[in-house]
């Protein structure tokens, strides 16, 4: 399977961090417009994984963008914090990306990954006929999250069959109508966990 549109550019990225630079750190408004380039590059660099190199030129100008960020900020501890979060954000997309991936292949989706701010959730489309998991390239990880959970059993993430029952939590309501899934069908648990809980089947669980 192949990612049919990633959507990803350096600028789209950086629209929440260029705002935030601009109104919340940078020194006064005529550093604007430089903020907002600087957070372009920041995130340029990310994406080419500069950050992970060793004595590189690269390296190098990404450590002298982070000294500039930081000495023209207001309040420099708040810029230091928000690069490590994005650094932290980065690498665990990148490392969930290909599992994500492999998921949407196990459940014969294709993948479309954007920038739009806009998409909040991860949500299923039909795109181009085929049935497309949309999510936003900064949320990889909770998307993967959403996908996993598809078809496995909420206890053990086992794949289900057809011996699987709806999942109930032992503090449901009365009324309780179940979990669903992305996909919009129910969460089931597999009967070894049911089993295993040594909880009472719910009326619903028991069927007809």
């Amino acid at each position: 399977m192949s990612i049919m549109d990633t959507n990803s550019t350096a600028g789209g990225h950086l629209i929440p961090l260029a705002s935030r630079l601009v109104n919340g750190t940078a020194k006064g408004s005529a550093r604007g417009g430089q903020s907002e380039t600087d957070a372009a590059r920041f995130i340029l660099h990310l994406e080419q994984n500069h950050a992970l190199g060793l004595g590189s030129p690269e390296l190098d100008a990404f450590q002298s963008l982070i000294v500039s960020l930081v000495a023209a900020a207001d309040d420099p501890k708040a810029v230091i914090a928000h690069v490590t979060e994005l650094l932290c954000d980065h690498a665990e997309n990148k490392a969930y990306l290909p599992k994500f991936i492999q998921e949407c292949e196990r459940l014969g989706l294709a993948l479309q990954l954007t920038d739009d701010t806009v998409v909040d959730l991860p949500e299923i489309r039909t795109v181009d006929g085929r049935r497309t998991v949309v999510a936003r390239t900064d949320e990889v990880a909770v998307a993967y999250d959403d996908v996993h959970v598809v078809g496995r059993c909420l206890t053990c993430s086992g794949e289900l069959d057809d011996t699987a029952l709806l999942y109930f939590p032992a503090n449901a309501l009365v009324g309780f109508r179940g979990v669903q899934d992305m996909t919009g069908a129910d969460v089931k648990v597999c009967r070894t966990c049911v089993e295993a809980s040594g909880l009472p089947l719910t009326a619903a669980q028991r069927g007809p």
